[in-house]
């Protein structure tokens, strides 16, 4: 198998034919650097030869394409995981061209360029925790790339400072949780930092660098495998659904209620567990939390999107497929307006969900907008879908939803669009909506959609981007909504 980086040293001559490979293999790059750390770390060495030869050709790259500014942010935390001390030669071009790196990536800079001194490590620490924790709480998809890159600062303040020095850290971790000042050092991955020997180098650092590998390669379905379905709660929900009304607020203003009772230390902490809302949810109390503080962001975003849909999307026999659906709030923000949407014509609407507590309660939710038509639940992470999962019909049109799932990071873009090119033959309707956290998730949803750009039939109804302050109410939206004839 060629590796990934062998081929673009190959290929990269020339500013222009770099761009190129980067416009049709993005999804690649996207997919190479969530990879496993034995993959990742196999390339190491061509990864540096490719920054250390080829930095004039990245600093002629045009950078108001979003696509090149994505590759070299990859570039960056490609070097930022591995500590690559080429990491510097990327800094120009970051700066000169205003690429948003993130909080997380910021903090890497902290403790891999311009340390002069033992001290700056130290002096950088609550810097460093600041940016992690506003990752970790707003950013990130999970906790797992957070905590690699903390025990990465571990690291090279390991292998870079004297053991003074090591102490003071180990001592600054350990009020930090004594404290519990940082959301994202609550790990019982920490525990292992602050029991090492500073003064034997040797062992701590292999005993820190297995912690490294192994969170790196850490998945999040162990935990969500944690969630078990409460009979006695789903019922509750069941009676308060039937009895009110078949709208979006209506059915929000369940959970709200049971929320508002909380005291509001309890919701608040409710509220940072969500984790922005990516993280899969694992308890009745979380599937409320969700839809009181994000439905009304997350519906007017659809809402909107659903504008740009042509007005004859559901004039003929239809399928729909709501990827991520969590409680189904895609799938409801489309159904709540009857006239809007021929019921009449839609065959099935397919829910895919990793957690079954969040299934469930979307299968509640739809039926009380279309209980008479085919609802199919998935209970399945993307990764592990194939193609014997679905089953639909090439005469039919299919209209996929993917709201908030397409910027997330931890499944192989490249094995979605596998499967949707294999698997959905015939008319395609998409709306992808999800929040702006920088340029690299951005990217990720426009690779996503060049993919099919390609293709002649390949139709663009919208395209948004709006960051903080230029929509509404202070929320970020990237919208995607197209068309495109698969055969």
């Amino acid at each position: 198998m060629t590796k990934v980086f062998k081929r673009i040293i190959d290929l990269s001559d020339s500013p222009a034919s770099l761009g190129v490979h980067i416009m049709h293999h993005l999804a690649d790059y996207h997919d190479f650097v969530n990879s496993d750390y034995d993959i990742v770390h196999s390339e190491r060495d061509l990864i540096e030869r490719f920054i250390l030869f080829k930095i004039e050709t990245l600093n002629k790259l045009d950078y108001s394409k979003i696509a090149n500014r994505a590759f070299v942010i990859i570039l960056y935390e490609l070097c930022a995981r591995l500590s690559l001390a080429c990491a510097i030669r990327l800094e120009n071009i970051l700066e000169g061209n205003h690429l948003d790196l993130g909080s997380r990536l910021k903090a890497t800079q902290l403790f891999l360029i311009d340390i002069k001194r033992n001290s700056d490590f130290i002096d950088r620490y609550e810097l460093i925790c600041e940016l992690l924790e506003n990752a970790y709480k707003h950013e990130e998809d999970d906790e797992i790339k957070v905590v690699n890159t903390f025990i990465n600062y571990f690291i090279c303040v390991l292998k870079n400072a004297h053991p003074n020095y090591i102490k003071q850290l180990i001592e600054k971790i350990s009020v930090s949780i004594a404290e519990n000042k940082y959301m994202f050092l609550n790990k019982e991955t920490f525990n292992s930092l602050i029991q090492i020997n500073p003064n034997n180098v040797v062992e701590s650092n292999n005993v820190i660098q297995r912690l490294f590998v192994e969170t790196w390669n850490t998945s999040i379905i162990s935990e969500n495998n944690k969630s078990e379905k409460n009979y006695e709660t789903e019922n509750n929900y069941l009676n308060k659904i039937q009895a009110t009304d078949s709208t979006c607020n209506s059915i929000r203003q369940i959970s709200l209620d049971t929320i508002n009772l909380l005291p509001a230390h309890q919701r608040q902490d409710l509220y940072d567990a969500l984790l922005r809302g990516v993280k899969p949810l694992a308890t009745d109390l979380e599937l409320c939390a969700y839809m009181a503080f994000y439905m009304p962001m997350h519906y007017s975003k659809l809402k909107d999107a659903y504008k740009y849909l042509p007005k004859d999307f559901c004039g003929e026999d239809l399928e729909i497929y709501d990827w991520g659906c969590g409680q189904g709030i895609a799938t409801m923000a489309l159904l709540e307006n009857p006239n809007e949407i021929n019921y009449n014509n839609i065959r099935s609407i397919t829910l895919l969900e990793p957690s079954p507590l969040a299934l469930n309660r979307a299968l509640i939710n739809v039926e009380k907008f279309i209980a008479c038509t085919s609802i199919v639940p998935i209970c399945l992470f993307l990764n592990d879908t194939n193609q014997t999962d679905f089953e639909n019909d090439i005469n039919r049109n299919k209209l996929h939803l993917f709201s908030n799932i397409i910027d997330i990071e931890n499944f192989s873009l490249n094995n979605l669009l596998n499967l949707l090119v294999t698997n959905f033959k015939g008319l395609n309707y998409f709306v992808c909506v999800s929040p702006y956290i920088d340029d690299k998730k951005t990217a990720r949803i426009d690779s996503f959609v060049d993919f099919f750009s390609a293709n002649s039939s390949y139709r663009q109804y919208c395209k948004i981007d709006e960051r903080k302050g230029q929509w509404i109410k202070q929320w970020t939206r990237v919208v995607r909504v197209f068309e495109v004839y698969i055969n």
